[in-house]
């Protein structure tokens, strides 16, 4: 941190102690004492940089056996200090303080670093800090081996949940924002499922943060990742996107957004509402409906008896007329699917079972969707 931030700080939490000054100090005592700390359980230093220019801006001479982010074991003696008795006393407090809140923090951390050894993720902390306290939580983190995220809303532009529910075209506000922060800055948005994944990869995005997804769908991120990274963008007549299978959660919505692809869903159970432009419908188990590219799009789940449904994204050259086949077009984007949903839960789990990315995979997925789109068209017959 730079000094003068610093100072700031240190200045401000000797006033938090100290007020108008220690009422000890009004009896003269200039009696040169040492002192020391000894700590009573194991952990990992930190504040170190803190305490020594506190003692600095005192008068105190300092020492440290450690280094921020070395181990201790308990006993050892980490700091000795020399000074007026008055001084180290006034400062007491504060000392202790700085040490076991960045100690404690660092300790903590650690434990976490540790446990993460041997594969190849990394520990990030976040903006959830004390108020004023950020810079100094943020120091304490690294000082246990995190690796600091954001400091604040102006050294990376994050999309969250609460963004994204206003923007129509994530590839287009993407575009647009990038013209108007500095060059260096990265953007970050933060996910729910595979879908919003995709879409954010496809906007070229610079950080994708999964957020609350179990192990399996991280997974499949991943390979999503990859494969819009590998796969050649060839005119083919269908090509998948991405699926999956999702038990809405009470307070389910999306949009209003306009997607780039086919969005081809099967309602399993539950009920939900589908807002297409100026169109509404309300749509429940053994019901399909399907999102349409450039065309903007709002649906929510009923509350009292949330959506449970798998989906199927895709394009294609023949995508529009293969669904217009099934009984399905922009300007009716439902349809009873008359056969049971649980075909299409099989299928679509089929697809997900083969996400690795190999050539035999890749042939199964293809021919797994044309098997889906082919059920829509022979079920509307």
């Amino acid at each position: 941190m730079h000094k003068i931030l610093l100072d700031d700080f240190l200045r401000a939490t000797l006033k938090e102690d100290m007020g108008k000054g220690d009422l000890y100090s009004r009896i003269e005592n200039n009696i040169a004492v040492e002192s020391y700390i000894i700590v009573k359980e194991d952990g990992i230093l930190s504040g170190r940089i803190y305490v020594e220019r506190l003692c600095e801006l005192l008068g105190i001479e300092v020492e440290f056996s450690l280094k921020d982010g070395e181990a201790f074991c308990k006993g050892t003696k980490i700091a000795t200090f020399k000074g007026k008795m008055s001084a180290i006393l006034g400062a007491e407090r504060t000392i202790l303080n700085l040490l076991q809140h960045s100690s404690g923090i660092a300790t903590l951390t650690n434990k976490y670093v540790k446990a993460l050894e041997g594969t190849q993720c990394v520990l990030l902390d976040t903006r959830k800090t004390r108020p004023l306290l950020r810079d100094f939580e943020k120091y304490s983190t690294r000082n246990g081996g995190a690796i600091n995220h954001r400091f604040g809303l102006d050294d990376c532009l994050m999309l969250k949940d609460t963004h994204l529910s206003r923007i129509l075209s994530l590839s287009k506000f993407i575009q647009e924002i990038r013209e108007k922060i500095p060059f260096t800055t990265k953007i970050e948005v933060e996910c729910e499922n595979i879908l919003q994944a995709k879409e954010a990869l496809e906007s070229r995005i610079d950080i994708l943060m999964c957020d609350n997804m179990d192990i399996e769908t991280n997974y499949r991120v991943d390979a999503t990742f990859r494969w819009l990274g590998s796969s050649p963008k060839t005119k083919e007549e269908l090509s998948l996107t991405v699926c999956g299978i999702e038990r809405c959660k009470r307070d389910k919505f999306y949009g209003p957004a306009v997607r780039d692809d086919y969005h081809v869903h099967f309602v399993l159970s539950g009920k939900g509402t589908l807002q297409v432009e100026d169109r509404t419908y309300t749509i429940g188990r053994g019901q399909i409906f399907v999102i349409y590219p450039n065309v903007e799009t709002y649906y929510f789940t009923d509350p009292s008896d949330p959506w449970q449904y798998t989906w199927v994204s895709f394009t294609g050259t023949k995508a529009a007329y293969f669904l217009e086949k099934a009984g399905i077009t922009e300007k009716q984007p439902i349809r009873e699917t008359f056969i049971y949903p649980e075909e299409f839960l099989a299928l679509t789990e089929k697809l997900l079972n083969h996400h690795e990315l190999t050539i035999a995979n890749e042939l199964i997925r293809t021919a797994t969707l044309y098997e889906i789109v082919a059920l829509l068209v022979d079920s509307r017959n």
